[in-house]
């Protein structure tokens, strides 16, 4: 069908130009839109609080590739209790002095 408004040898009735189709956002960039409208810090510490040490641990050892390089996993169900919460203790302990360090050092990580 042909515009009405175009006369041949005239200026386009569109001189902008087609529009150019918008980017489907990737799986990636919707699953951290989505965590950022549902998810609060305060949500997260009150879900993390609710857990046991084996599943405190197990929540720490899965995130922690996302922000450390990833190490050789070793199975939590080898460990006892008392390993399993000695271990907790010496994470909590270093993610505490690192965010000493970082709140001395005056810089944020975000």
């Amino acid at each position: 069908m042909a515009n009405p408004n175009w006369i041949k040898g005239g200026g386009s009735p569109n001189p902008g130009g087609r529009k150019l189709k918008q980017q489907t956002p990737s799986i990636k960039s919707k699953v951290e839109r989505f965590l950022k409208k549902q998810m609060s810090p305060q949500k997260l510490q009150v879900m993390y609080d609710a857990l046991t040490a084996k599943d405190k641990l197990q929540m720490l050892l899965e995130l922690l590739p996302y922000v450390a390089a990833k190490q050789t996993p070793q199975s939590l169900d080898a460990l006892s209790n008392g390993e399993i919460e000695a271990l907790y203790a010496k994470v909590i302990q270093g993610i505490e002095t690192t965010s000493i360090h970082l709140i001395g050092d005056g810089k944020q990580n975000d």
